[in-house]
């Protein structure tokens, strides 16, 4: 919140009784806020890596609009909280609050407060042993999202945070790159260029004879894509910082019918699986001439629809490896959806470029972005399973997942790790396998359960180039998992592919992993039900769950496999960081979908011995990756980081206008 450091309503030391509680925070204003808008609550902690110091205080249903209120767990050494307004616009008109007051609650009061505000709380709280309420109630209050953690809605967001006023104009047009910035000329629909003077264009006098660059872009833009007065300026201003990438576009919205602006589309780092959705095409493209010019040469292609255009040049782009910069800052609007003659068109363009490459995948042309299923029967895979065989419910599973699991060419190999004799219950539940002629058991000894450790030796003792990890306590939804994941590995770049998994009430568990989220990492979707195009789309992420993980063996190797001192939690996130240096892409596949009965063997990550291990594993991870942790080049900046709120706004968004730069929040 390097936004507003020294801007807030209110600061109060804690004294050491709120501490290692559960606390009720409620604060007075003295003028009205509307109840859409939250007040920011930071709490200061001086030693927990894994302390999230940022949350909302809100508006209840029956509470008058100047009351807001928050539910939080202030842990040991928690010194001072401090209340800040969301942007700086409200700052004059509420120059302090009227009162704060604060109540220490005791577990079972604070789980009675959900109840009462959710019903079905009641289960998820109650019905496990009440050794882990603290972690239960956290659960409950995710779940509770949209009464604990606010959504602000667009047309507030963009009011507050996107507001080009006569300050960023200034900024924008006294750029240090302004002498560096390319001129323009416009590519129309009907595939004409057209020649824009840059110094007429912008009616600024800043802009006159100062720009002395010999680089020239094309503007790929159709009839119905609206730019701001400002957006050439900017897609020039970022060419100049970025030493000219091939291409570049930017986010964008819509224009209704009431002529509002609506539906933000806030886009990742360019990728091949969610460009060929049509996600990243659907709006204004910057291209460098001299690479527009050779893409000419070879387009052959009858086909003049923009968008159909932007496609193929995008993939052309790709097989040639060309920079491609992504601007996180909405610079168009919409007038209209992409017609049913452009959707076509386009989709003719993939279909050019899925028979060059001899790849197998269906394009689900009823939807637009387009819904592309992955498929590969071809490649032989190694499905390794660790466990405990500790349970019959673990037994059950295990079973499940090898007779749901529909793939031609399959070995199965059971990773047992303990130190000791197996029990009869164990023997029991491995005769039951002796029927699956591809399965054989690996024991490995060890005195504690490490995941790393039984990876490494299940996968070198495996054959096959491609390997498939999962847990013990997971499920299929549908017997093609594995060919949907497999389906990715067609493009040698990629190294990791992950799964979407659910909970039993059918609740996402897992849609990838952001880095940066929730202080150091989070599950996309947890707890979720939801159609955001992320969730339900195959894209690249920074890491995915180990608990459903491909891997091509290449890769596996290149890195050494996992890193054995994470021996239970963030290996499959280092070991996804650590490909991504060498260049493999990590792929989550939406498509893939199983159930996961998360930690019913282990049960609790970190307990009795390792008690103290899951502090020294985030700090490892924070220092071997820090960069990716500061900036996910797979979630959009304009989104939030705070555990909960995963691809909903972030206020105030973490990029700064009129230069994208980011900033760092709290």
């Amino acid at each position: 919140m390097s936004l507003f450091r020294d801007f807030f309503y209110f600061e109060r030391l804690l004294p050491s009784k709120y501490q290692k509680k559960w606390c009720l925070i409620s604060v007075k204003l003295h003028k009205k806020l509307p109840k859409t808008i939250p007040l920011y609550l930071y709490i200061n902690h001086r030693d927990d890596p894994t302390f999230e110091p940022l949350t909302y205080l809100v508006s209840g249903r029956f509470l008058p609009n100047f009351w807001r209120v928050s539910l939080v767990y202030l842990p040991e050494k928690t010194n001072c909280l401090r209340i800040y307004p969301i942007a700086k616009i409200f700052n004059s008109a509420l120059q302090s609050v009227s009162s704060v007051k604060i109540r220490a609650l005791s577990r079972l009061t604070t789980a009675l407060i959900l109840i009462i505000i959710n019903p079905f709380t009641f289960i998820k709280i109650f019905c496990y042993p009440f050794i882990h309420l603290n972690k239960r109630i956290r659960m409950g209050l995710l779940q509770n999202q949209q009464i604990f953690f606010p959504n602000l809605p667009y047309k507030y967001w963009y009011n507050l945070y996107e507001n080009w006023n006569g300050n960023e104009i200034k900024k924008l047009y006294e750029s240090t790159y302004i002498h560096l910035w390319p001129v323009f000329s416009l590519f129309t629909y009907y595939g004409k260029i057209m020649e824009i003077d840059w110094n007429n264009f912008y009616q600024h006098p800043n802009t006159r004879g100062r720009t002395t660059s010999q680089a020239h872009y094309i503007i790929l833009k159709n009839s119905n894509e609206i730019l701001e007065e400002h957006s050439l300026a900017v897609f020039a201003d970022q060419a100049a910082r970025q030493h000219y990438p091939a291409a570049l576009y930017a986010d964008s919205d819509e224009i209704n019918n009431l002529n509002e602006r609506s539906n933000p589309v806030f886009k990742q780092n360019f990728n091949l699986s969610i460009l060929l959705t049509g996600f990243l095409t659907q709006d204004i493209w910057i291209i460098r001439k001299d690479i527009f010019d050779d893409f000419i040469k070879e387009f052959d292609s009858p086909i003049r629809s923009i968008h159909a255009i932007r496609m193929a040049l995008a993939l052309y782009l790709w097989k040639k490896n060309h920079f491609i910069y992504h601007v996180p800052l909405i610079l168009s609007h919409r007038t209209a959806k992409i017609s049913l003659h452009d959707k076509n068109e386009t989709i003719e363009i993939i279909k050019i470029f899925k028979t060059k490459l001899n790849w197998q995948f269906n394009v689900n042309t009823h939807t637009f972005p387009f819904d592309i299923n992955y498929i590969n029967y071809q490649d032989p895979v190694s499905l390794i399973i660790p466990t405990t065989l500790g349970s019959e419910t673990i037994h059950q599973c295990i079973t499940k997942l090898i007779k749901k699991t529909s793939y031609p060419r399959l070995e199965i190999i059971l990773v047992i790790s303990q130190n000791k004799p197996l029990t009869k219950q164990q023997e029991k539940f491995l005769s039951s396998f002796q029927y699956h002629k591809h399965l054989k058991v690996l024991f490995v000894e060890t005195d504690q359960f490490n995941f790393s450790k039984s990876c490494n030796v299940a996968i070198r003792h495996s054959k096959y180039p491609f390997i498939a990890l999962i847990n013990d306590d997971i499920e299929p939804l549908d017997q093609n998992w594995l060919s949907l994941m497999m389906g990715h590995m067609q493009n040698e770049k990629v190294g990791a592919v992950g799964a979407k998994l659910f909970y039993p009430d059918k609740n996402i568990q897992h849609a990838g992993v952001i880095m940066g989220a929730a202080n150091l990492c989070e599950h996309a979707g947890r707890f979720h039900k939801s159609d955001n195009f992320y969730l339900t789309h195959d894209h690249e992420v920074s890491a995915v769950t180990g608990a459903c993980m491909v891997i091509r063996r290449l890769a596996f190797n290149e890195v050494n496999g996992f890193d054995e001192t994470f021996e239970i939690a963030y290996n499959d996130i280092d070991f996804c960081l650590r490909l991504r240096e060498k260049k493999h892409h990590i792929i989550q596949c939406q498509n893939a979908q199983l159930i996961h009965y998360e930690s019913l063997s282990l049960g609790n990550h970190y307990k009795g011995e390792r008690a103290g291990k899951e502090r020294q594993e985030i700090l490892s991870l924070k220092k071997k990756h820090f960069k990716i942790i500061n900036h996910d080049p797979f979630y959009n900046p304009n989104y939030s980081l705070q555990r909960g709120r995963d691809y909903q706004l972030a206020f105030p968004p973490r990029i700064s206008i009129p230069f994208g730069l980011t900033e760092n929040n709290v």
